[in-house]
């Protein structure tokens, strides 16, 4: 072992004996990194890296060491150090003229970190080297990596000047000579420059005077001095005032040394300008002819001035934008939109206006809105770069929407503009589209939009803005699907096992169902259980999500329940297809579950309402319904009426209302049978109908002859001082046209309300500016939720305080004895089955006291108010009568 420990190190001090050569031949650098690569190889390369690096402490001038330091520098990846050391070393061999070591090294430099300094040593090798086809391909590979090293553009202007290529060389002189002054190379950049001005090109003499400021900060005044006097004559000859301004004032701001030369600032500056005719005066009033005075100062106040020179564009924080008609140097008139002909003093013009350029959208608009409104509709992508730049090259929709509207484009025409802009933006790379589905838009470019990246998903804002998010990204980009799949799809899969509520759940099914097919049946279970908890298909805002939960659904146990939730759909292709499901599978289970939703169409109105349009289609109505009654559609239809539901529905049940449509033709031909008469009667006195409502439900029953309801449903209209009570309901000390229910469920109503109403004032209100802001509402999702929330919830609210004007206490009736009434419990033995069922009778919404509570308003309510123990009682549920006794009744209040 200890023999292989001496391997290392023998190696290295073997190359390291004698004195430090003089130079370094390739013969030994081989060797040295032979060794080094070999303890790599022998797993020894700490060992000998740290006894390089005690070595370089001992031996700091040894071109061996040296070597060595940054071979291991490279092997250890720190390609910064060992550039700079090879490249430092190089520069110690060129002094000890080993040119070929000095070209080795820098070439190695080169290649490992691109710097100038090194391709000036590769250059410098090769001057003192014999010409070989190697010494092409060194330059070329130093001008890869080098562009811009001045000694590489003087070899290459050499060269194109041997080659006749006399334009070329002039572009190359110009640049080298830049370089040169940058390094301060005096001899070469006199050199060069002396062989720009050969030049009879106005664009190498534009680089000529580009170059002066170098020259003068490398302090080469001599060389400055004859720039300038060579280019003078040339100037205007040439129309180079730009470069020869922009130059001059470098030297005259910051080198006090040629201050000889404001003259020809002075001469240059009013020439470009328009002549001493326009601007002579000006010019000379702020002090830039005076060698008195300082020459920064002066040119500070020429900008003030000149930018409020007549015909400039300016903005004032409170006039808006002007435009000045004349500047006298004292004071100046402007002409703002509601303010023609304001003089103001310069000095005040200077502190309150702000310069604007002609090109931006709020100049052009005021100077001819109609040309720029023009503009706007033939070429959508010019007025939205224009837009663009002014926002910093990105703005949002929103922001877009800010900078244009009124402005390019009147606000009633946005939304049509704004369709026509993005379908035009999607075909021309002037504007970059590329995260539209995010609302961005940037300034586009030849080479096409940038690469999209797949946004993360913000946790703290549901499920339905991600996939919300999600799905707009998809659309936009389709090929992304597969990465969004790898991106999203675990954090969606894990996120739907923790939400909490099913709308949430539902949102994200349709896209993991499409993700992972595999999992059908753990997708299938979870919106069984959000159907269990009333919320369907129709929760979701998408079309094509809706078709999808729908499709898989019917696949399952919960088909039925999908179907009829279905109904209420926005998108008609979704309403067909689940009644054509209803239609295809229909029997005795299918009907009643129909019936049922029909009969509740207080807890679920869409559904009952889709239901009654389902009813009256063809040729044969209720032909779906079994042993459905007319005058169950009006029952279905009017509950739906009397709760909080979507515009849409509650337009649609208007509809249906009408006198002489389908269900008035029906029941005109169909009287109310007896054992619906109550129920009728009930409902028409408890329903939260507004004026309108009421109305159209008035007009249909008198057009079908429902005298008795339609005076019921006047008198909700304008119901007299002691309105009749029922008799059924009077012996159960019960008034019609109120509505019962316990002092905690009312204050649990009145909570609802505050709960409700703020979601009305903040929560909403918010939610749909955030969907504005998403821009095109025709397909927005979240915006058409956020309204149809706000329906709801207004809705709701609406329904809320009806029920809450006319409340009695079941803690305040007068129980008759015996007899039952609110606040009864009774029990019942079933006449078919012999089976005895405890009931609670109570109020509306007092179900929370109990599973043994029903309400006065159910079907077995109604039937039993009024009945005596021992009363044998009849009343139908879906076509059926049901027979039962009453064994016993005994007051209980919660």
């Amino acid at each position: 072992m200890a023999g292989d420990e001496l391997t290392v190190t023998d190696a290295l001090n073997e190359l390291l004996l004698g004195e430090a050569p003089s130079g370094l031949p390739e013969e030994l650098r081989d060797q040295l990194e032979t060794a080094v690569r070999a303890a790599l190889d022998e797993q020894r390369f700490g060992e000998a890296a740290e006894w390089v690096e005690a070595e370089a402490t001992r031996k700091p001038k040894d071109f061996r060491v040296r070597f060595l330091a940054s071979v291991v520098q490279e092997v250890e990846e720190d390609e910064r150090r060992a550039a700079v050391g090879h490249r430092d070393l190089a520069r110690a061999l060129a002094d000890a003229g080993d040119w070929q070591a000095v070209r080795a090294l820098a070439l190695r430099a080169v290649r490992l970190r691109p710097d100038e300094r090194s391709a000036r040593l590769i250059v410098r090798a090769w001057e003192h080297l014999e010409p070989t086809p190697e010494r092409e391909r060194d330059f070329r590979l130093a001008r890869e990596l080098c562009p811009e090293s001045p000694e590489l553009l003087w070899d290459a202007c050499l060269r194109a000047e041997g080659a006749g290529d006399r334009a070329e060389a002039d572009r190359l002189a110009v640049r080298a000579l830049a370089g040169f002054a940058r390094n301060r190379d005096d001899a070469a950049a006199e050199v060069a420059l002396l062989r720009s001005l050969e030049s009879e090109e106005t664009e190498t003499l534009r680089g000529v005077w580009d170059a002066v400021p170098l020259l003068a900060q490398a302090d080469l005044p001599a060389l400055v001095g004859n720039a300038l006097e060579f280019l003078e004559p040339e100037l205007l000859a040439r129309s180079l005032h730009a470069p020869a301004l922009q130059a001059l004032e470098v030297l005259l701001t910051e080198l006090d040394a040629y201050e000889a030369w404001r003259p020809l600032y002075v001469q240059t500056l009013i020439a470009q300008l328009g002549g001493e005719e326009v601007v002579g005066d000006l010019v000379r009033s702020t002090g830039l002819a005076d060698p008195d005075q300082s020459f920064r100062e002066s040119l500070e106040r020429f900008r003030g001035l000149s930018k409020l020179s007549a015909g400039a564009y300016v903005e004032h924080k409170s006039w808006g934008v002007g435009r000045i008609t004349a500047n006298d140097g004292a004071s100046l008139l402007v002409d703002f939109a509601e303010r023609k002909g304001h003089r103001m003093d310069v000095d005040m013009a200077i502190r309150s206006l702000q310069p604007l350029s002609d090109r931006l959208l709020r100049v052009r608009a005021f100077a001819d809105v109609q040309a720029l409104r023009q503009q706007a509709e033939d070429d959508p992508p010019a007025v939205l770069l224009q837009a663009l730049r002014e926002t910093g090259d990105q703005a949002t929709t929103q922001e877009l929407r800010r900078a244009l509207e009124d402005l390019a484009v009147p606000k009633e025409a946005w939304t049509r503009w704004w369709a026509k802009a993005r379908k035009a933006v999607a075909e021309d790379f002037r504007v970059d589209d590329s995260e539209a589905f995010r609302q961005v838009y940037r300034a586009g470019s030849e080479e096409g939009g940038q690469s999209v990246g797949l946004p993360p998903l913000d946790a703290s804002k549901g499920l339905r803005p991600a996939i919300a998010s999600i799905g707009r990204l998809l659309k936009q980009h389709p090929q992304l699907e597969e990465a969004a799949i790898r991106a999203y799809g675990p954090e969606l899969s894990a996120r739907l096992s923790t939400a909490s509520e099913p709308e949430e759940r539902l949102s994200v099914l349709p896209a993991l169902n499409r993700w992972y097919p595999e999992r059908r049946e753990e997708w299938a279970a979870t919106i069984a259980s959000a159907l269990d908890a009333n919320v369907g298909v129709s929760s979701v805002s998408v079309e094509s999500d809706q078709a999808d939960l729908l499709a898989l659904a019917l696949t399952g146990d919960r088909w039925l329940q999908a179907a009829l939730s279905a109904l209420p759909s926005r998108f008609l292709d979704v309403r067909r297809r689940a009644l054509a499901a209803l239609q295809e599978r229909m029997d005795e289970t299918v009907s009643a579950a129909m019936l049922d939703r029909l009969m509740n169409g207080r807890n679920c109105p869409e559904e009952a309402v889709a239901l009654v349009g389902l009813a009256l289609e063809g040729e044969e109505p209720l032909a779906a319904f079994g042993n459905a009654h007319p005058w169950h559609l009006f029952l279905g239809v009017f509950s739906a009426l009397s709760v909080p539901s979507t515009p849409q529905t509650r337009k649609r049940a208007l509809e249906v209302l009408s006198a002489g449509g389908a269900l008035s033709k029906l029941l005109g031909a169909t009287p109310c049978p007896e054992s619906l008469v109550l129920i009728c009667q009930i409902a028409v006195a408890r329903a939260g109908l507004d004026v309108a409502g009421l109305r159209k439900a008035k007009e249909l029953l008198t057009a079908v002859g429902a005298t008795d309801l339609s005076e019921r449903v006047q008198q909700r209209l304008a119901p007299p001082p002691e309105a009749p009570a029922d008799d059924q309901l009077a012996l159960a000390g019960l008034r019609l046209g109120v509505t019962y229910m316990t002092r905690l469920s009312f204050g649990m109503r009145k909570d609802e309300i505050q709960r409700l109403e703020h979601q009305l004032r903040v929560e909403l209100p918010e939610a749909i500016k955030r969907a504005r802001e998403l821009g095109d509402l025709s397909e927005n999702a979240e915006y058409h939720a956020a309204r149809e929330a706000q329906g709801i919830v207004g809705s709701q609210v609406a329904g809320l305080k009806h029920l809450l004007q006319a409340v009695a206490f079941i803690e305040d009736i007068v129980r008759p004895d015996g007899r039952i009434t609110l606040g009864t419990v009774a029990e019942l033995r079933y006449e078919e089955t012999g089976d005895v069922q405890t009931v609670w009778l109570l109020g509306e919404g007092d179900a929370h006291y109990g599973s043994e509570v029903i309400s006065y308003t159910s079907q077995l309510g109604h039937a039993l108010l009024a009945r005596e123990a021992g009363d044998e009682v009849e009343f139908e549920v879906d076509g059926e009568v049901t027979k039962l006794t009453v064994v016993s009744t005994e007051p209980k209040l919660p």
